[in-house]
């Protein structure tokens, strides 16, 4: 579908000219004239102009461009979207009852069954988890759901909806695997649709509808939240029980390190694979989402496991970035990497058979995510790394004449980077001091 925006048309983003906003290569569009962004996928981003919905109820966020006049966007652009009437969503308890209910309504088909074989899965590991495949021709069983929970109760789930010709529907309307998405308790909150075949929305997209959005969801797997469930359960009863508190003690050292990566099915292999607790996010841009369920999990350690690609997409490596000084103000942050031949994902790597490296010190840390921005160019437009470079690149040729090269134009460079980067001004400093510089000739 191409939408005319004043003598523009959209068109999909891909490998060559990704998403401006979320970095992405499917789902999102760009306007080719106005430079206008629909990202699917950036749905809680407070610079995004609006956050809209298309004609089958699934959200979007608009994002403007520098300079962009705002009296060039479509007449129903101006003004705030119009809103449907509203349901509000149902209680996670009864999120779950309804998604169970409808899980148990299908089967898997076998080229989905065997998709996810071939991505890591064991045959009882698949019924375990609860995918389900689903398509439109599924629609009339939003009438059984009916007759068992109601009315009152089906519009206040997303993915389901009335309209006035049809009657009861399911927000369905090609084949897909349907993803279930938990809270810490293990209930299923909400569902995410991988189509079999992608269209202009992408692959991926949440189960709603227009009447009650399912938001964004992360998503918690079975044996964490299991874990998490137990050291509820038995934390009050452990004062007075020495086998329990020995028990919760096992279970908080087991909890004290916990993985995010982004997708359901990488964290559900991840977890199963490797041991380690992970949680998944949407989106490398919806980090924020996961804030609830580790403040309740609690954990020393946060690992930030991104694809191979971060050192080569800008956008992951910034997004990597943003994350880390997000989680950094609360908890340790710990990365995972691995070389980009052993596989994109942590998924892909652990079913290999490889082990990725866990870098733990804080100050690594710091020079892998600078490493990553350097090699994918986010920083080629900060200034003061701009001296930070030039400065590096003079250093070789600093012996012999290092106070009269400083005296000239490469003190301003100094000041900047000493404004600016005091963490680098420090190394820089350091070293041309090795060299023979006299520190106070360049003091402010």
């Amino acid at each position: 579908m191409d939408v005319k925006l004043n003598g523009g048309s959209w068109k999909s983003v891909s490998k060559s000219a990704p998403c401006p906003a979320c970095g992405k290569t499917s789902w999102c569009r760009v306007n080719e004239h106005t430079n206008v962004t629909i990202c699917r996928r950036n749905l809680d981003d407070p610079s995004a102009h609006s956050i809209r919905e298309d004609a089958q109820g699934t959200p979007y966020a608009v994002y403007l461009p520098d300079g962009f006049k705002k009296s060039d966007l479509p007449a129903s652009w101006k003004s705030a979207p119009k809103k449907k009437k509203a349901f509000e969503k149902a209680a996670d308890y009864t999120l779950n009852e309804v998604y169970s209910a409808f899980l148990n309504m299908l089967t898997l088909t076998d080229a989905h069954k065997k998709d996810l074989e071939k991505r890591g899965f064991t045959t009882e590991e698949v019924a375990k988890l609860g995918y389900k495949s689903a398509s439109g021709k599924d629609c009339h069983l939003a009438q059984k759901l009916l007759g068992k929970f109601g009315k009152e109760t089906l519009q206040s789930v997303p993915g389901f909806h009335y309209e006035d010709v049809k009657g009861w529907q399911i927000r369905i309307w090609t084949s897909c695997l349907l993803i279930p998405c938990r809270n810490e308790k293990g209930q299923i909150v909400a569902l995410r649709m991988r189509l079999d075949k992608a269209d202009d929305g992408g692959k991926y997209m949440y189960f709603s509808s227009p009447q009650c959005s399912s938001g964004v969801s992360p998503h918690i797997p079975l044996g964490l939240s299991k874990l998490y469930q137990r050291k509820i359960e038995i934390a009050p009863k452990s004062k007075r029980d020495q086998d329990l508190r020995s028990e919760l003690a096992e279970i908080n050292e087991k909890l004290k390190l916990v993985r995010v990566t982004e997708g359901e099915i990488k964290a559900d292999i991840a977890s199963l694979r490797s041991g380690l607790h992970t949680i998944s996010i949407p989106g490398i841009t919806s980090f924020k989402s996961a804030d609830p369920l580790l403040n309740k999990i609690k954990p020393e350690y946060v690992v930030i496991s991104f694809d191979s690609d971060v050192n080569t997409n800008r956008f992951v490596a910034q997004a990597l970035a943003n994350y880390h000084n997000h989680l950094s103000k609360n908890y340790d942050v710990c990365l995972e990497v691995w070389r980009e031949e052993l596989g994109k994902g942590i998924d892909d790597v652990l079913v290999a058979g490889h082990t990725p490296r866990i870098i733990d010190d804080e100050d690594d840390v710091e020079d892998v995510i600078e490493s990553f921005l350097m090699q994918t160019g986010c920083l080629d437009d900060d200034p003061a790394y701009k001296a930070y470079r030039d400065i590096l690149e003079l250093m070789p040729s600093l012996e012999g004449n290092v106070n009269r090269i400083l005296k000239d134009k490469y003190l301003e460079k100094l000041l900047l980077i000493q404004d600016a980067r005091p963490d680098r001004y420090e190394d820089i400093k350091d070293s041309l001091v090795e060299k023979g510089l006299k520190v106070s000739e360049y003091k402010r």
